[in-house]
């Protein structure tokens, strides 16, 4: 079992709870009766369709979620490393389960706290609950990327949408806020592959790319890939 400051100082680095003061912490960790369990390399932790009925914290480790289409292809939708929590937008609403198969990339430990006591964490820090209102939101975003993005057909349609979606100005340089091998995730695709896309578009000019940042020469190149849907 790991110390309360030990715990304390990994859950301050998640998104959730960061901002939280220690001794705040320590008053709503104390609070609750959490339970830490260990999961070995590959292990499946969650399956589609688990009920979420409690917080969900990867407090050490990494995992991959992935969901099934309809012709039963695996689709991965991310990796996360460890402190982050996990299905924090199914907690509550009609459905209430988990939508993605979730399998333990390294050794993995989760924090795991019952909803009525999260309930009462939130009531008492409003740190802790912009926090997650704040998750959610950004969850909300991604995923409506996400299905976004599976509308597309071909990658070139899927980079050309990411571009039009995040560039201020043409010939601006920009940064796409994500690396690549995150951009092939959020694209569904192999990173070899979208690195060929990227490259391909840099010879025809209508790109340049440097690590994260991105130019675009020639807009109307982009927009007449999506016309082509």
């Amino acid at each position: 079992m790991k110390k309360m400051e030990e715990l304390i100082t990994i859950l301050q680095k998640a998104p959730l709870f960061k901002g939280v003061e220690p001794e705040k912490m320590f008053e709503l960790l104390g609070q609750s009766n959490y339970q830490i369990k260990r999961y070995e390399k590959g292990r499946l932790i969650f399956q589609s369709g688990d009920p979420v009925d409690k917080l969900i914290v990867l407090i050490k480790g990494k995992i991959s979620a992935e969901m099934l289409d309809p012709s039963g292809k695996s689709l991965k939708i991310e990796d996360a490393e460890a402190p982050q929590s996990l299905a924090t937008a199914f907690m509550y609403g009609q459905k209430q389960k988990i939508p993605v198969n979730v399998t333990a990339i390294k050794d993995s430990e989760f924090m795991y706290i019952q909803k009525d006591q999260f309930q009462k964490m939130l009531i008492q820090s409003e740190k802790l609950l912009t926090n997650y209102i704040n998750m959610i939101s950004t969850r909300a975003q991604f995923l409506s990327d996400k299905v976004k993005f599976m509308s597309f057909n071909t990658i070139r349609q899927k980079l050309a949408h990411f571009l039009l979606d995040r560039m201020d100005a043409e010939k601006e340089p920009f940064n796409a806020g994500m690396s690549q091998t995150a951009m092939a995730e959020l694209f569904g695709v192999a990173r070899p592959s979208l690195a060929r896309c990227i490259g391909e578009l840099e010879d025809e000019g209508v790109i340049y790319c440097e690590r994260s940042f991105f130019t675009v020469f020639d807009i109307q190149v982009l927009k007449d890939e999506l016309m082509d849907m």
